[in-house]
């Protein structure tokens, strides 16, 4: 029985998930896709480092351009938004190009680019 219990009990647990962003929320996570992607093709790698964290240095950064270029983030965004809380998100580009732009609100309420990273 104990079994029987603890099967139905997982089968009936859903996952927590983020609620829809709004249309302000899209309004605003659009800007940042218009903008990681002018930055890109500006080949602004002082930006993309900042992003990447942790020291990137310039291949890293330029490697991180080419990503962003090939997933024409600013015209993909929302197939690859991912809400995680009401102050949390992400850009999954797991394909093809393997990175993830990790996205949350400031203290302003607006959201930001948090950062960059590689899929690994």
């Amino acid at each position: 029985m104990t079994k029987l219990t603890l099967l139905l009990a997982f089968a009936l647990l859903q996952p927590a998930t983020a609620p829809a962003p709004s249309d302000a929320d899209l309004k605003s996570i659009e800007k940042l896709a218009a903008e990681l992607t002018t930055r890109a093709d500006a080949g602004d790698k002082a930006f993309v480092a900042k992003l990447i964290g942790d020291g990137a240095d310039d291949a890293a950064a330029a490697d991180m351009i080419a990503r962003i270029k090939r997933a024409d983030v600013r015209k993909t965004f929302r197939q690859h938004l991912s809400p995680k809380s009401p102050s949390a998100a992400g850009l999954n580009y797991h394909d093809p190009s393997h990175f993830q732009v990790d996205l949350k609100t400031g203290d302003n309420g607006q959201w930001t680019l948090a950062r960059l990273w590689v899929c690994r």
